[in-house]
């Protein structure tokens, strides 16, 4: 593995993005972030105020990962991958300990599954915690590798990844991931299409008593 004295680079649709740059900005190194077109703006900016370099490339995650990997090795950066990265997942799963402690009775979890890193470190902590805890993970129905290389029992690339959740828009499963969710550790993954996350959206926005926590929707939504 390559000194981080050259910088850490890593390819994200965003929210790993912000960690990386986070703790890029703790210890003084040099950031870049590789992601593909069409992003959220939000998470632009705010890696550009965490003092990110930002480089976009390709259309879905995994043309931005190669892209990053080839860099990495050309310009001597160290390279910290999103979800076949296993020390990122002891502070992936502190999120999961906190629902625990938040909801000690909590038996049914649902998940979003982009990379597998969320669902993977959400697997190993309630399953720890309580085996009875399920845990269900969501993909979007445009961009299925998990799902479908659970269902098969292998690794597979879709080679797409069509949907409106940039989060979840990744073309292939990935091996670590798939090695802690396969075999029956995830209790179950479903697909969703972008008309249903659209309409979940809505509903939560207009709930009462969470709009308060909700930005205003947009006004495509509400029609």
């Amino acid at each position: 593995m390559r000194h981080r004295g050259g910088g850490l680079i890593a390819a994200s649709t965003g929210n790993h993005a912000q960690s990386v740059a986070y703790a890029g900005k703790l210890i003084g190194a040099r950031v870049v972030i590789v992601m593909p077109e069409g992003v959220s703006r939000v998470k632009v900016e705010a890696l550009r105020d965490l003092g990110a370099e930002i480089i976009f490339h390709g259309k879905v995650f995994d043309e931005a990962l190669d892209y990053a990997i080839n860099l990495a090795n050309r310009e001597g950066l160290l390279f910290v991958h999103s979800t076949n990265e296993p020390l990122l997942y002891p502070g992936v799963g502190t999120m999961h300990l906190e629902v625990v402690e938040d909801l000690p009775d909590v038996d049914v979890v649902i998940n979003p599954i982009g990379g597998g890193s969320g669902a993977s470190s959400a697997v190993i902590v309630y399953k720890s915690v309580n085996p009875s805890i399920k845990v269900i993970g969501v993909q979007a129905e445009g961009a299925p590798s998990v799902y479908l290389s659970l269902k098969e029992g292998r690794l597979i690339s879709t080679g797409y990844a069509r949907t409106i959740a940039e989060g979840l828009a990744t073309a292939r499963a990935y091996e670590l991931p798939f090695s802690i969710l396969r075999g029956g550790r995830i209790d179950d993954v479903v697909l969703v299409s972008d008309d249903e996350m659209l309409r979940a959206i809505k509903e939560l926005a207009l709930t009462p008593g969470r709009s308060r926590s909700l930005r205003a929707p947009p006004h495509w939504l509400l029609q």
